[in-house]
């Protein structure tokens, strides 16, 4: 335990001014650390130093290349003008060739893998950076890690504390129904006194104080659903952890499994409360 609460506290130095920066030094952070995530998902599907693999990498630093040079305007407003439809379609079409050169040495499986990987810790974990480019994106880039570490925080002291009825007992033994009530209630409130500091600098909002209690709250719940989808994968796979580059907590998809779920959602749900 104390490591693993000094490895969160030299995470959080570092997430800090990251974020604070924001900019190209954001971008490339969250490339790096994508890259990373990446890397650990194929390893796990025994695909990270493959041809289909490199491609993936490739890809990835594409996508944030693309990021740091369009921000939320990568995104587009309909499939004619979003450069990032543009970008699946052909890296899609790219790791299919691939796959079809090198049959039948790569299995169909594994090149699906790949695209997979690129989507689940590059495309998805990118939403940081295009809220962190909105308006307001300095202050409501935090709603992402209250939304998913801080309800990580309190259902873990909860489950401690109040814990009795078991809700995932096959992927997550320790889970328990009063601890994820816990997490989600502390991360609501965390977000109201948030909303309630940062009111007048939400420009983003018209109603803060009731937009980020309930994007939360929606977030809160599924980034619980993100951690578990990472922890099937490895039971699926028989590992224990992604990676061990942090200590006391594994790899990067041990660590930003919730927050890569949360992301897209929480630019989703600003997005409808404009």
């Amino acid at each position: 335990m104390k490591q693993r609460i000094i490895s969160g506290i030299v995470l959080g130095i570092i997430l800090v001014p990251t974020l604070l920066i924001g900019g190209v030094f954001l971008g490339v952070v969250l490339g790096a650390v994508s890259l990373v995530g990446i890397y650990e998902l194929l390893k796990v599907f025994k695909m990270e130093k493959t041809v289909q693999g490199f491609i993936t990498y490739a890809a990835d630093i594409a996508y944030y290349i693309g990021l740091i040079a369009m921000g939320d305007r990568l995104l587009g407003e309909n499939l004619k003008t979003s450069a990032f439809m543009l970008f699946l379609v052909f890296f899609f079409i790219v790791l299919m060739m691939s796959y079809v050169i090198s049959f039948p040495k790569c299995k169909a499986l594994e090149t699906m893998s790949c695209f997979f990987s690129l989507f689940y810790a590059g495309v998805l974990l990118g939403f940081v950076y295009i809220i962190r480019s909105l308006e307001s994106g300095i202050y409501l880039v935090w709603i992402i890690f209250i939304a998913s570490w801080i309800c990580d925080t309190f259902a873990y002291f909860s489950g401690v504390f109040f814990g009795k009825h078991k809700a995932f007992p096959v992927l997550s033994p320790k889970k328990t129904w009063e601890g994820c009530v816990g997490g989600v209630l502390a991360s609501v409130l965390v977000a109201f006194v948030f909303a309630l500091i940062f009111s007048d600098k939400l420009e983003l909002l018209s109603f803060p104080e009731l937009a980020l209690p309930v994007t939360v709250a929606v977030c809160a719940i599924i980034s619980m659903f993100g951690d578990l989808a990472a922890s099937a994968i490895k039971r699926d796979y028989k590992i224990k952890d992604y990676g061990n580059l942090i200590p006391s907590h594994g790899g990067i998809m041990d660590r930003f499994d919730s927050v890569i779920f949360v992301a897209p959602v929480v630019y989703y749900m600003l997005i409808l409360f404009k």
